[in-house]
């Protein structure tokens, strides 16, 4: 399992900083590998599935359909109760919050954000 989440995790950040047209060329793969971490363990590494996930269906572009803030916001509910919230873990939550809402995509309640 560990190989397997770092493998993902690293595939997802190069995704992050990769230039557009690699970025779409590689976003199945980095997808399958994920959905495979969140099916084999998805509490590995305090909810790192979860947390991925929260993630994604925030900022991925709507043009793909899989666009879904509520989704993201279950996501992240589920990180939160895999583990212990840590104070950057909820610094990371609630900027990610921000941005969505900043750039219209979606409003998360007020009550998740206190946590």
């Amino acid at each position: 399992m560990p190989l397997l989440y770092w493998a993902a995790a690293g595939l997802a950040r190069w995704g992050k900083y990769a230039p557009f047209a690699k970025k779409v060329a590689a976003r199945s793969k980095i997808r399958l590998y994920w959905d495979r971490v969140q099916e084999i363990d998805p509490m590995y590494f305090y909810g790192g599935a979860y947390r991925f996930f929260g993630g994604y269906y925030a900022l991925v572009p709507p043009i793909t359909g899989e666009q879904d803030v509520n989704k993201s916001r279950e996501m992240f509910e589920k990180a939160v109760a895999a583990a212990h919230i840590t104070l950057r873990r909820k610094f990371c939550m609630r900027r990610l919050m921000r941005r969505t809402k900043r750039c219209g995509i979606g409003t998360f309640s007020g009550a998740f954000c206190r946590r």
